[in-house]
């Protein structure tokens, strides 16, 4: 057991104070986590009473940031992980607070997918999308459900308007047409889109 010394403002962060017991210092906790405990200069004080505040402090601290981080932008679960692995935060700290994060839907990972997938599909095929939103952590059921939204007919359409501007005020040659092939499928249209779209584009210059 110790007694508490001194309770001092931390100089890098107003929300954040250092606590001293005996007079060393013992550890640095968010002002709201030390109201809480009701700690204060004289007070004695286990370790373990401590070690509890610390990861209450911890929670907190990682909590804010998760909000800042998704202010931002919307993320996934898996890019939250890794922003908060790499502030270095306790791996029962960050599942904590994904779990409340989760918890108060500010993560929804197939809310997320749905929206990336309205939103990417203006310029990207299914297969572009799914990849990119297997990269960002989302389950592969999740991504399956969300591309079923996609309209066949849209998603042609577009993949049209895209090979049109590609094509605009280049010469219709085998390399511009070969080139606009893999251009489309680098954006990850299937092969027949892709194929009946260049075919349109070749008749709509024959005639």
């Amino acid at each position: 057991m110790g007694t508490i010394t001194a309770i001092r403002p931390t100089y890098r962060h107003k929300d954040r104070v250092d606590l001293y017991v005996d007079d060393n210092y013992c550890c640095s906790l968010t002002a709201f986590s030390v109201a809480k405990a009701r700690l204060v200069v004289g007070k004695c004080i286990e370790q373990s009473d401590i070690d509890d505040i610390m990861r209450t402090s911890e929670n907190e601290i990682a909590f804010d940031k998760a909000l800042s981080y998704i202010s931002r932008s919307v993320r996934t679960v898996k890019q939250m992980r890794d922003y908060l692995t790499q502030k270095a935060f306790a791996e029962s700290v960050i599942e904590d607070t994904i779990n409340k994060l989760i918890y108060y839907k500010y993560l929804d990972d197939t809310a997320y997918a749905s929206m990336y997938t309205a939103y990417a599909s203006g310029n990207k095929g299914a297969r572009a999308i799914a990849y990119e939103l297997k990269n960002k952590g989302v389950d592969s059921q999740i991504i399956e459900l969300a591309l079923t939204q996609l309209d066949e007919d849209k998603m042609y359409n577009t993949c049209y308007e895209l090979a049109l501007k590609y094509t605009r005020s280049k010469l219709l040659d085998d390399k511009t047409i070969n080139n606009l092939m893999r251009y489309l499928m680098s954006r990850g249209y299937e092969y027949s889109t892709v194929s009946s779209v260049v075919a349109k584009i070749k008749s709509g210059t024959d005639s």
